[in-house]
């Protein structure tokens, strides 16, 4: 799947989590890197994503 950030220029953390975060507790994250795909985005908008996927992984790994 791919999503577009056209025309957005800013997103929260709060989108990032029930956007695309809350995708960990149904798939893994290697699934989700391997399946969704991001387009037409900014740096600001990568640097979060990139951020609360590290985290969260990071916490899923250190429950494990």
């Amino acid at each position: 799947m791919t999503v577009s950030f056209e025309g957005v220029s800013y997103v929260s953390t709060s989108f990032v989590n029930s956007a695309f975060i809350n995708l960990l507790e149904n798939f893994t994250f290697n699934t989700i890197k391997a399946k969704l795909s991001f387009i037409k985005s900014t740096i600001q908008i990568n640097k979060l994503i990139k951020e609360r996927f590290a985290f969260e992984t990071k916490k899923i790994t250190a429950v494990s």
